[in-house]
């Protein structure tokens, strides 16, 4: 019998191998014949114990045991390792299943002559596509992807807007920035108020005062007469509201990355009788705060046809069942299945070990830490999407206003809109500006701001091949992929979001974020703490 302290590597390799074989040996007795109904019934009674209240049963005994081996060895990822085994076994038939079933359909040609075969969810859209394609010949095409809409900075209308309270100004561009991204016509105190906690407490004076000053930027905007700019989302919302007939034009519009659609979009879509597909995944919705909707759930409402897509072959069952975690969770009854190759939970050493990795982070400062703490380790950075992407000029002015140093100012609308640090603290905590809070705290976290720069600068890695790592965080990480990934421990805590009671959309909002990040792994990952509480949780 194996202890406790026998448990190694080799040894569970070992017993998953035996397992394997007895598997094996089970399949060949009752494979016999042409039609293998003994297997299916067998298959049948092991997938009832395995997810009924046995299976139950043995996944609440691995976790104890985990836990046992964790305060033991002292050691979290003890517990990792026996929460992902528990997890494993309640998701094997779902993952069986899906490795079963992906070998049943056609086959795609590949580079060398290589096949491979499609599973039974893709074959049911080429099927759907083959038919669709026959009876829609010679049709036209609209192709529409979500395209991240450019930002309202509150500083660039408070001139315009000839308002002095910061408060007033932060609500009317709330109240704009909703109603570009709303299907509305006018802009009312629905927008203003969107999304904003505490409603209660805001004066209904200042709600007017904001509520004013939007409608007055709106109608500027749209003057042809007028010096304010008028933005792609003023352009956006103007066609719009024109009810433009792309049925004349396209016979079918294809809508990807409909998850973050916003209402804007969707109303021009809906709005046509062209022939709609929509594609995406709802839990990668990661863009509300732009004014996103999820698209994908409206048309479902509205009767669409749904063909899903919950079988990868980027990674195996290991990342499958931390995401599972995470959406199940969320409410999905739908599983995701991992059919790569086999993948672990590892230590942060063991995944610089493996060589070139990703370090994921949710915050602009968790990238700036990691990146600084990788280059004193004597590693070189990769940027995601380049370091110039991470504004660290405007860290260099903003350290210069606050330690007085006003001629080292590069760029005067800071001493411009904001005059000193004071008042830059003042405006941050007034407008609760995260960007702006984020450059407080790296301010109080590190003293020489220009030395920092400079050293992360002479640093950055161009390519993959001259850096030891890249660091991103979780919004530009999606449609990205790397072999090996360490999540910064900067995501904020579900558990405590939820004991808070915060809004559910944006605990969902974190949950997803947390399940794109996940899911760039292929092999090898490194979870954090707030994931390790999803972990505990979900076996409670």
């Amino acid at each position: 019998m194996l202890t406790m302290k026998t448990i190694s590597a080799r040894n569970l390799k070992s017993v998953l191998a035996a397992s394997a074989v007895l598997a094996l040996g089970v399949t060949a007795v009752y494979a016999k014949g042409t039609e293998q109904t003994g297997f299916s019934e067998v298959w049948a009674t092991i997938t009832s114990y395995m997810q009924g209240s046995l299976g139950r049963v043995l996944v609440g005994l691995i976790v104890i045991v985990g836990v046992a081996a964790a305060v033991v060895r002292q050691s979290l990822m003890t517990f990792a390792v026996a929460v992902g085994a528990a997890i494993g076994l309640y998701y094997a038939p779902d993952i069986i299943n899906g490795m079963m079933t992906s070998t049943s359909a056609v086959t795609t040609a590949l580079p060398a002559g290589r096949l491979m075969a499609a599973t039974d969810e893709q074959q049911r859209i080429i099927d759907y596509k083959a038919v669709y394609a026959d009876t829609h010949k010679d049709k036209k095409m609209l192709y529409l992807v979500f395209n991240k809409s450019i930002r309202e900075e509150v500083k660039e209308y408070r001139d315009l807007m000839e308002e002095e309270d910061w408060r007033v100004v932060k609500l009317a561009i709330n109240g704009l920035s909703h109603f570009m991204n709303s299907a509305d016509y006018e802009i009312n105190t629905t927008h203003v108020l969107k999304d904003l906690g505490n409603i209660d407490k805001i004066p209904p004076s200042r709600v007017d005062s904001a509520l004013r000053a939007a409608r007055r930027i709106w109608k500027q905007q749209i003057d042809q007469e007028s010096d304010v700019p008028c933005t792609n989302n003023t352009l956006l919302k103007l066609y719009q509201m024109s009810n433009p007939a792309l049925d004349s034009v396209y016979d079918i519009i294809l809508f990807d990355e409909a998850q973050d659609a916003n209402p804007v979009t969707l109303d021009i879509v809906l709005n046509n009788k062209c022939a709609k597909l929509f594609v995406g995944d709802k839990h990668q919705m990661i863009n509300r705060w732009r004014g996103a909707e999820n698209a994908l759930d409206v048309v479902e409402e509205k009767g669409a046809s749904v063909l899903r897509l919950t079988k990868s072959f980027r990674f195996g069952p290991m990342v499958a069942a931390l995401a599972n975690v995470v959406l199940s969770m969320i409410g999905e009854t739908h599983p995701l299945v991992g059919l790569g190759k086999l993948d672990e939970v590892c230590q942060p050493h063991e995944i610089a070990e493996h060589g070139f990795h990703a370090v994921i982070s949710r915050t602009y400062m968790g990238v700036i830490s990691s990146a600084y703490e990788a280059i004193l380790m004597g590693k070189r950075v990769m940027w995601n999407g380049g370091i110039g992407k991470y504004n660290l000029g405007e860290l260099l002015d903003l350290h210069a206003m606050k330690t007085s140093n006003y001629e080292a100012i590069k760029n005067p609308r800071v001493l411009t809109d904001y005059g000193n640090w004071a008042n830059f603290q003042e405006i941050a905590e007034t407008t609760k500006d995260t960007n702006m809070m984020r450059a407080i705290r790296l301010m109080e976290n590190y003293v020489d701001i220009p030395g920092m720069v400079d050293t992360m600068r002479l640093n950055e890695a161009r390519t993959h091949k001259d850096a030891d790592l890249i660091i991103t965080t979780a919004h530009t990480s999606k449609g990205m992929e790397w072999d090996n990934v360490i999540l910064n421990d900067d995501y904020p805590s579900i558990i405590e979001a939820l004991m808070m009671k915060k809004s559910k959309q944006s605990i969902i909002d974190e949950m997803n974020l947390l399940y794109v990040a996940i899911t760039r792994t292929q092999s090898r990952i490194n979870i954090n703490g707030s994931m390790m509480e999803l972990l505990e949780q979900y076996n409670h």
